[in-house]
């Protein structure tokens, strides 16, 4: 989720949340707005092509992100740009997707000329979109009804993002629960299976309210994240399985 369109999500978010562990390191207090900037989207390319066959090199794989999201339009009669955006499943990818955009180029308040272009990119490898054709039509003349294809001008593509979404319904967090098993533990470490967890996740963990006696007892906490895994060390090798709820972002 981009943070321009979070807060038609989930409201304004302004508040502070405590961290254990944020990428692998204690933070201590992390904005939660900041939290989110970091996680939310990566821009894999930034520029300006139009021509049909230009290929776009992306910096990371398409696959990797769930949405891409583009950004394309035109410079108007003041050479102001004039830029939408468009949010394409990375699955889409698998296809042609097609970028349109429809506009009165000469701001005729008449709207007599009008054009309407369409762009259409395809995945031509995993780190890479081209161009695949172009097309525009205009409405041009006081009283012309018939469109006529031109492509003097392009609609041009500006940015391209990649975004990461973790899971869960509304695409911004992921909440799961993990038991640390009293069978489990190697001297003073117990290592856990969480899937979404990456070593670069930012990551919430509490124990749960029924087990906080147990791990406060034992001195358990959570001290190390890895490809898939969550590490719990404990001060006395704990004789009770204890449960944590985990919040993972990212």
């Amino acid at each position: 989720m981009q943070i321009h369109e979070l807060n038609n999500y989930a409201g304004p978010l302004v508040g502070n949340v405590y961290l254990p562990i944020d990428n692998g390191v204690d933070t201590g207090k992390i904005s939660f707005m900041d939290l989110f900037r970091q996680n939310s989207y990566t821009t894999l390319w930034q520029g300006a092509v139009s021509a049909a066959n230009s290929v776009i090199s992306l910096s990371d794989e398409i696959d990797y992100y769930d949405f891409i999201d583009i950004y394309y339009g035109y410079k108007d009669i003041n050479s102001d740009y004039q830029i939408e955006y468009r949010r394409v499943p990375t699955a889409d990818f698998a296809n042609v997707v097609k970028i349109d955009m429809m506009y009165d180029l000469g701001q005729d308040s008449s709207f007599r000329n009008i054009y309407h272009y369409v762009t259409e990119l395809t995945k031509t490898d995993d780190d890479e979109i081209t161009i695949s054709k172009i097309n525009a039509w205009t409405w041009s003349g006081s009283d012309s009804a018939s469109a006529t294809t031109t492509n003097t001008t392009n609609l041009n593509i500006y940015r391209i993002d990649g975004i990461k979404t973790p899971g869960n319904a509304d695409g911004l967090v992921l909440n799961t629960t993990v038991t640390v098993d009293k069978d489990d533990w190697n001297g003073t470490t117990n290592t856990v299976t969480v899937d979404e967890v990456t070593a670069n996740s930012s990551v919430l963990v509490c124990p749960i309210p029924s087990d906080q006696t147990s791990a406060l007892g034992f001195g358990v906490y959570c001290s190390g994240q890895g490809a898939g895994t969550l590490t719990f060390t404990c001060v006395t090798t704990p004789t009770v399985d204890i449960q944590y709820n985990v919040m993972v972002v990212g």
